[in-house]
């Protein structure tokens, strides 16, 4: 074998392994992304435990079997935040919410309907300061 062939042939298996190194990176990329969003959502300055604050009650109680209006109310919103703000699916937030993913699309339509723009902007204001005191 003469010697350019043999380098030839190690270029195009360095290509093969950078191949496989960035396929490798794409996956361990989102394995980390969907890893932050699962964190995000449970850490102390999570939307959960911003939209329980904000209307009075636990986060379980969101995330409860309970019908009462200011829980039914936070869902509401707890819901509408996660699939805006956010690039989760209704299964994500269905399993999240312990609920079914017609119930979540449910929950999310009946907030659009009668929107509460002052608390999604203080909602958004305290995220965002939390987002920015722990970083």
């Amino acid at each position: 074998m003469n010697r350019s062939r043999a380098f030839t042939f190690l270029r195009a298996d360095f290509s093969a392994e950078n191949w496989l190194f960035k396929r490798l990176y794409d996956a361990l990329f989102a394995i980390l992304v969907y890893q932050i969003k699962k964190f995000a959502w449970v850490r102390p300055g999570s939307p959960a435990k911003a939209v329980a604050g904000e209307y009075g009650v636990s986060k379980e109680a969101l995330s409860g079997s309970g019908r009462r209006e200011d829980w039914v109310a936070g869902r509401r919103l707890l819901v509408y935040i996660a699939r805006s703000w956010s690039e989760m699916t209704t299964g994500e937030i269905g399993k999240r919410l312990g609920r079914d993913p017609s119930m979540i699309s449910r929950l999310y339509r009946d907030y659009e309907g009668q929107r509460e723009r002052q608390r999604e902007k203080r909602l958004s204001r305290l995220l965002s300061r939390r987002v920015q005191t722990h970083a």
